[in-house]
């Protein structure tokens, strides 16, 4: 409980002695802030008060000591209507601190306005970053490019719009300037993360902890890249400090929980998965794992639970935004390999039992090589890791159909062309380097006019087919083949029926040619 003021008084004078007057407390309160003791400025800062009530300037510092303190909305209410450039900054700052960014940003705007300092020039295009506007944070950076804080503004400016050359470059001469400074090796260290230079990212990382090493987020970075270069015992040192560090950190503790869960160590994974989903509840992911940790211990009501949650999360954001996450490697082609087609178009489904499966072709782009073998990799945590396993493929996945059933459109190997009852030629598309010869889709035979399927049914994959009518369309041959191929994604309306949207299609109402996608509906 809070001292009388009278009293506060009394022991703030029996700490800097009698008699003090306001000159004094002045030089007590600036030597104690300048050398970080904030607490010991706060106490004269009050006196000072109540000797001269009306000095801004006093009222100001008091303010500031408060919020270096984090008190934030003491700070605030001390600081009283800003109305010149420094109490709108610190104004600004202290909504931030609480997350009220708008008001952040109102506040900030007000102070630059008053005075382009270099310092609130950064501390409004960071708000800015905040609240996704980086084109007009990048403007703002730009105007003080000499201020470290700016010119790593433009960094992250830059990073945050995909511009990772820009980026580095920028992180670069900032960490130039204030090689001390751990945000900006961080930073650095995200550029070399998002463009798969992992030992770089590395050395990054691990100068900014060794800068700062208390803070849980460099960590949790550095362990996620160290996963990238393989080195597991490293980075769950690093998931472990970060959740000590910081016990509601949820991030660390579901990488840890991860990790744990896939060296089959449930009992140790539940706590850190627990901890994660009510740190942060709502990460998708943590709830996912959760549910899958609690099926295996045989907790059917709680595993439940968890993936209902899961489901709930994924869809509670209609409609849709898409946000970029960083990238996670799904399969490495061999370092000579540079021909097109091999190691590429990965198709990904959800799977019955909640992971991803993927499946890469590891083939040459040509309908020579459609319906040949492809590597099938899956994900239990929603796409982070990957691994190899090819007798997921049997396991049910793709679309979810009424009666315990799974659909998904299959490919099967291209026909030659020798033999088959084509009609004339009714014109040509070149692409990707060769010409395709088109054929208008009701002129085709029936089983020309084919597509496929696979269904999962009675705990096995059965192969099926329709013939589809499509007035304006074209199918084509190439390279002495004809593919019957119909590649997309489906999903069931709400009447029943199911709308796909799929690729080729080629229309064959304009001229020049071009392929392109159609919509589907089944009836």
């Amino acid at each position: 409980m809070r001292p009388p003021l009278f009293l506060a008084f009394l022991l703030a004078a029996a700490a800097f002695g009698q008699p003090i007057g306001f000159e004094e407390l002045g030089h007590r309160a600036l030597a104690a802030a300048q050398a970080g003791h904030y607490q010991e400025a706060v106490l004269a800062y009050e006196q000072m008060l109540r000797l001269d009530p009306g000095n801004r300037g006093v009222r100001y510092d008091f303010a500031l000591a408060l919020n270096r303190l984090g008190r934030n909305r003491e700070s605030l209410a001390t600081l009283g209507k800003p109305v010149d450039a420094d109490s709108h900054a610190l104004a600004g700052l202290n909504h931030r601190a609480l997350g009220d960014l708008r008001s952040a940003e109102r506040d900030l705007r007000a102070a630059f306005a008053l005075s382009p300092d270099p310092h609130i020039a950064a501390d409004l295009g960071t708000v800015l970053l905040n609240l996704d506007h980086p084109q007009e944070a990048e403007k703002i950076f730009g105007r003080c490019p000499r201020e470290t804080r700016c010119l790593a503004g433009l960094g992250l400016a830059a990073f945050g719009t995909g511009r990772n050359d820009v980026a580095e470059k920028r992180f670069r001469a900032a960490a130039a300037r204030e090689p001390q400074d751990p945000d900006i090796q961080a930073s650095l260290g995200d550029v070399y993360f998002a463009t798969e230079r992992y030992a770089d990212a590395d050395a990054s990382y691990r100068e900014a902890i060794r800068l700062d090493p208390r803070n849980p987020e460099y960590r949790v970075k550095a362990g996620r890249n160290l996963l990238r270069i393989g080195k597991e015992p490293e980075a769950r040192e690093q998931f472990d400090a970060a959740a000590r560090m910081d016990p509601l950190n949820s991030e660390a503790h579901f990488e840890l929980g991860r990790m744990l869960a896939a060296a089959g160590s449930d009992e140790l994974a539940r706590p850190h998965l627990e901890a994660s989903a009510a740190a942060d509840p709502g990460r998708g992911a943590a709830h996912y794992q959760l549910g899958l940790l609690y099926r295996r211990m045989a907790d059917a009501a709680l595993a439940t639970a968890s993936i209902r949650r899961f489901e709930q999360l994924r869809k509670q954001d209609l409609p849709y935004r898409v946000d970029m996450a960083q990238p996670a490697v799904v399969l490495e082609g061999p370092a000579e390999e540079k021909r097109w087609g091999w190691y590429q178009f990965p198709t990904v489904h959800r799977m019955a039992d909640g992971r991803l499966i993927c499946f890469v072709h590891v083939e040459a782009d040509s309908a020579e090589s459609y319906g040949m073998p492809q590597r099938t990799l899956v994900s239990s945590d929603d796409g982070l890791a990957w691994r190899e396993d090819r007798d997921a493929a049997e396991l049910p996945y793709g679309l979810r159909l009424p009666g315990a059933e799974w659909l998904v459109i299959d490919t099967q190997p291209a026909v030659p062309v020798e033999g088959l009852p084509l009609p004339p030629v009714a014109g040509t598309l070149t692409s990707y380097g060769q010409t395709y010869s088109l054929y208008r889709w009701p002129d085709l035979t029936a089983d020309l006019r084919r597509i496929f399927f696979k269904r999962y049914v009675k705990a096995a994959w059965s192969r099926e087919s329709a013939v589809i009518d499509d007035p304006g369309g074209m199918r084509y041959a190439a390279g002495g083949w004809f593919p019957r191929i119909w590649w997309g994604d489906m999903e069931a309306a709400g009447d029943g029926s199911l709308a796909a949207v799929t690729y080729p299609h080629i229309s064959n109402q304009s001229s020049p040619f071009h392929f392109g996608a159609a919509s589907w509906r089944s009836v």
